[in-house]
Order: structure tokens, then C-alpha cells, then sequence
């Protein structure tokens, strides 16, 4: 291994203890979106994870500051290029059924943090500090400015990248840790949507669950007018029969290989059971299931992207009227998916309220940047050949200029068993490795070392002169 990797190594895996004080400081604040406030367009919490994430900067040496508009930046540097590394501290709502530790206590088992958000990403907010300190503290040659951005709408909207980027100029070259290695290169698209059914309901008074689109929904539960008799797995009557709960099995939207929605479930079992109008909206809305959107009518395999995908977060009645969340994520081939939904659920007595729609990015196999960081973590771990890969997920990737996405952390085996749908990002007990965010931020330190001597070289020869 280089010499320049193997000090920055040594320096962070001395930083133990600062990483575990570190995350927990961000994991015990619940910042999840609420209602506007002043200075705080995504809800306090989110504003005071900003405030907690400059102070942390500071108290580190390096000059940091929040912006109204919902992210804060912290600098290193001062050179003519800029390098960013993109992370942030909003997390999604809290789902049930955590078994290690209560979402936002921060609880250590051995090396595993247990908490909201400790993975996506406020790992990567720490690696991200933890980098900029190994290079300063090392006294490594850096002539470019190094940004860190932290966000508080990467969750739910994107808002606050959209502002950075009105107000700033763009980065040459971006790491975003919210990923996972060796390299993340693309993203597919997103399209965001309800779908309102136009009949109202006559046997069913309530249809509520969920918080976010992003989630596939675990819980929900109907009311009824009238008891009724179900038995199905995962289904549970009270109130004399005439509340039904669901309990399925949450996973990321951009992963629903596995999960269970509870509102199919719930839309399979009343089926039987209701009048014949209620029956006419819950097979509709059986007809647009399917993780793979083959219900939608935009199924697609594409060789890179691999296939389309469909989650359902969030169900409501609106004046009786059944409202569901739809989360689709897309490959670039797939031929005008809002129009096709629309037309699909047209004929199936849906209204389709897009909510957002952000297409997808690939950058090429022949980008310098690309190759670079595939060889500085081949160099950094001894993979031979590591591929690049692509993301059914959504980061700030996708709104700038040769931005990369990684992981947060180096994933380590945890000494505990979880069930399936716990554990992993958007789930119940989300953990991370404390030893796994150092060694990440030791390889995104190195990173950026070599990110800045390729912008550095390109800037001599474009000019003749140096930084």
C-alpha cells in the first residue's frame, strides 16, 4: 500500500472514540422533516442537525456556516479549483418494530452504533470531517478548496441541494458517501406520484400508513363500518372486528426485492369481504402491484441499470377517495414513464398526481475522474479490477458534475442476529461499524488526495502555472 494511505489510516484508526462521541452527537437528534419554521425550511430538527454539524466543524478547526436554504458548508483550503464532498443529516420517519435500541438513543453493541440515520448518512458526515482532519493534520499537499456540504432534504425533496446549486459554483469533482464501494457512476431516475382513485368508498372509513415515499410500507390499517372476518397471515382485526392492521415488511424503495406492503395485503384480504364498489377500487389497486412496475406498465431490464422498480410509502383517504404513494425508480431507456402511468391509471379509475420526476445520470467508462478513483481504491484495499456500479437510489450525485457516490462506511459483520427487514438503511435497528466509517474515510481522504494532484496537473498544463 502507498505510504501517504497507510499514515492516513493510522491517524484515523487512533480518531475511535471521536468517531462513536461524533455520530452519536448527530444520531440523537431526530431530524426528520416537519412543518416550516423561519431559518429552518425542513422543520427544526433538521435545522438543529445543521447547527450541531457547523458547531462540530468548528470545534475542529475548520470555518463552517448554515444557510436558510436548508444545508451548511464547511471549508478547507483556498485554492482555484473545488473539490466537494456531499453527505447530509435529515433522515426518513421512524418506522416500528426496533429490537436493539430505541431510533435515536445512539446504543453501542461492541463496535455497531444502533440508530436512525447512522448509516445513511450521518456516517458520512463524520467521515467526511474525519478525511478533511487526516489531510490537514498530516500536512498533506492539497492545493484545491475542499467543500463539505451537509444537507437536511436529501430524504424527502432535494430542495436543498437545488439551492446550493443556485448560489454556488459547482464543484470540479464530487464524492457523495452515501453509497457504497468500490464506485458508484450513475443513478436511474425517480418519478414520485399518487394515485387517487375516483370512486369513493362506502364499507371503508379509513385507510392510513405510512410517512415517506421512499419506504415501503410495513404497517397500515383500515376501518370499517361494519365487523368482518379475516384470517390472513400478517393481518390482525379489533374494535369488534371492524379495524384490520397489516404487518409486512419495510425495505428501501430502491430495494424491494422481499418486502411485503401492508396495503396490498390489506387490499387482498377486504377484497373478499367488502361491498361490490369497495371491491372495484381494491382490485384496481391490485392490478398497479409489483415491485418490478409491472403493474404500472413500465417494466423494464436495461443491461446497466438492471430492472425498473415500484414502492408503495404512504396510503390515505381523501374524502373517501383511496390516495397511494408510488416511488418509481427508472433506467434511462424507459420510454416516457409519467405518460404511461397516467394512461394506465386512467383506465383503472386513478387520477395521477405527479409529485416529482428527476431523471437519472450515467457518467462514461471513459471519464478520467471514473478511472482514477476505481484504481485509488483497488490501490487502497487490493481489489483487482473493481467495477463500477450504478444506483436504483437517489443521492446528490444526481445534481452535480463528476460526482461519485461511496460508502459511508466499510460494512463489518455485526456480533447480533437481526430478522429480515432490520438492519439496514430505512429499516428498524439501522446500524453501522464504527471501525467501518473509519476505514471509509480513510479511503475517501486518499481520494480526494489524488482527485486534487489530477486537478492540479490539469491545471498546470492548462496555464503554465501552479495552484
Amino acid at each position: 500500500m502507498n505510504q501517504e494511505f497507510e499514515r492516513i489510516k493510522a491517524y484515523i484508526s487512533d480518531k475511535r472514540p471521536f468517531i462513536e462521541s461524533t455520530l452519536a452527537r448527530l444520531v440523537r437528534i431526530p431530524s426528520v422533516r416537519s412543518a416550516p419554521e423561519p431559518g429552518a425550511p425542513y422543520g427544526r430538527e433538521c435545522r438543529h442537525a445543521l447547527d450541531e454539524t457547523a458547531a462540530i466543524f468548528r470545534e475542529n478547526g475548520f470555518a463552517a456556516e448554515v444557510s436558510d436554504d436548508g444545508y451548511s458548508l464547511a471549508h478547507y483550503g483556498g485554492g482555484v479549483r473545488k473539490i466537494g464532498v456531499f453527505g447530509h443529516a435529515d433522515v426518513v420517519p421512524v418506522n416500528d418494530g426496533w429490537m436493539l435500541g430505541e431510533p435515536f438513543s445512539a446504543k453501542l453493541i461492541g463496535d455497531f452504533m444502533i440508530g436512525r440515520g447512522t448509516g445513511d448518512d450521518k456516517a458520512g458526515v463524520v467521515a467526511s470531517l474525519l478525511a478533511a482532519m487526516a489531510i490537514r493534520d498530516l500536512g498533506l499537499p492539497f492545493a484545491a478548496e475542499l467543500e463539505i456540504f451537509t444537507g437536511s432534504n436529501e430524504e424527502s425533496g432535494m430542495g436543498d441541494i437545488c439551492a446550493y446549486r443556485d448560489a454556488h459554483v459547482l464543484p470540479e469533482v464530487s464524492i457523495v458517501p452515501d453509497a457504497a464501494f468500490p464506485l458508484y457512476r450513475g443513478e436511474k431516475g425517480i418519478l414520485r406520484f399518487w394515485a387517487v382513485s375516483r370512486r369513493r368508498f362506502e364499507d371503508i372509513i379509513s385507510f392510513e400508513g405510512g410517512d415517506a415515499f421512499n419506504i415501503v410500507l410495513g404497517k397500515a390499517s383500515v376501518g370499517l363500518r361494519a365487523p368482518i372476518s379475516v384470517s390472513d397471515e400478517g393481518l390482525t382485526l379489533s374494535d369488534g372486528g371492524k379495524t384490520l392492521s397489516a404487518t409486512g415488511l419495510s425495505k428501501h424503495a430502491a430495494l424491494p426485492e422481499g418486502s411485503k406492503n401492508a396495503a396490498f395485503m390489506l387490499a387482498g384480504a377486504l377484497e373478499k369481504v367488502v361491498c361490490a364498489n369497495d371491491r372495484a377500487v381494491l382490485s384496481a389497486l391490485l392490478e398497479l402491484a409489483g415491485n418490478y412496475c409491472e403493474g404500472l406498465g413500465v417494466a423494464e431490464d436495461d443491461p446497466i441499470f438492471g430492472k425498473n422498480t415500484s414502492a408503495t410509502g404512504m396510503v390515505r383517504l381523501r374524502d373517501g377517495r383511496l390516495a397511494v404513494s408510488f416511488d418509481v425508480r427508472y433506467a434511462p431507456c424507459t420510454d416516457d414513464p409519467v405518460r404511461t402511468v397516467r394512461e394506465r391509471l386512467d383506465k383503472l379509475g386513478f387520477d395521477c398526481e405527479i409529485e416529482s420526476d428527476r431523471p437519472g445520470f450515467i457518467i462514461g467508462d471513459d471519464n478520467e475522474f471514473l478511472k482514477l478513483l476505481l484504481s485509488v481504491y483497488s490501490e487502497c484495499t487490493g481489489a483487482v479490477d473493481p467495477k463500477p456500479c450504478v444506483n436504483g437510489g437517489g443521492t446528490y450525485a444526481r445534481y452535480l458534475k463528476n460526482a461519485f457516490g461511496i460508502a459511508s462506511a466499510c460494512w463489518r459483520r455485526p456480533p447480533f442476529d437481526l430478522p429480515a427487514g432490520h438492519g439496514g438503511c430505512h429499516q428498524p435497528d439501522e446500524y453501522v461499524s464504527i471501525d467501518g466509517i473509519a476505514d471509509a474515510a480513510a479511503i475517501l481522504a486518499y481520494m480526494l488526495l489524488r482527485i486534487d494532484g489530477r486537478l492540479t496537473e490539469q491545471y498546470q498544463t492548462e496555464t503554465g502555472l501552479s495552484h
